[in-house]
């Protein structure tokens, strides 16, 4: 699976569910959860809403075989793509969920994560003109807005002009 993805299964230890991102594998044992894996991202993450699931690389030395990453809700696993590691986190927030009811949520976002998340959900470019450093821990919610107005609440408590043409977007900061 490359992208992102909200998985709601029934148990069924007869025919286990197994979704394949990249290196890991996550096997649904009655469970509600996300996982995030897009191409050239450095992590691919699996966020446990409901139930249980199993996470464990695909060619996992035998040694290890015996220890996959077992998630209960709340929790999340984060996998460095380059350096094969995991993380388990606590996910106290819904934040992983939202984007399936249309709900695009930046929370103490940067330049570069407001540029990816807009690029991805609007299947858009954004050229940057004049990059800003002062983006930092930018916050806001959109509950199924257009992009044109999502950009327009932007431009207003960030500062700066934009053009739409067509897939691409010029940012200008003032």
């Amino acid at each position: 699976m490359t992208g992102e993805a909200f998985f709601e299964v029934s148990e069924n230890p007869h025919k286990p569910f197994i979704v394949r991102s990249g290196n890991i594998t996550t096997t649904a044992l009655g469970t509600s959860f996300n996982i995030s894996n897009f191409p050239n991202d450095e992590r691919i993450t699996v966020s446990l809403a409901t139930g249980k699931v199993k996470v464990e690389e695909v060619n996992q030395p035998s040694d290890l075989k015996d220890n996959p990453y077992l998630l209960i809700p709340g929790e999340q696993i984060s996998y460095s793509v380059d350096a094969k590691k995991f993380e388990k986190l606590r996910n106290e927030d819904d934040e992983d969920y939202l984007w399936k009811d249309g709900i695009i949520s930046l929370k103490h976002a940067d330049l570069d994560e407001v540029v990816e998340k807009l690029e991805r959900w609007y299947g858009v470019k954004i050229e940057i003109g004049n990059q800003s450093n002062s983006i930092v821990n930018y916050d806001g919610i959109f509950n199924n807005q257009s992009l044109e107005n999502v950009l327009k609440a932007m431009s207003f408590s960030l500062n700066f002009k934009y053009s739409i043409d067509q897939e691409t977007i010029k940012i200008m900061f003032n």
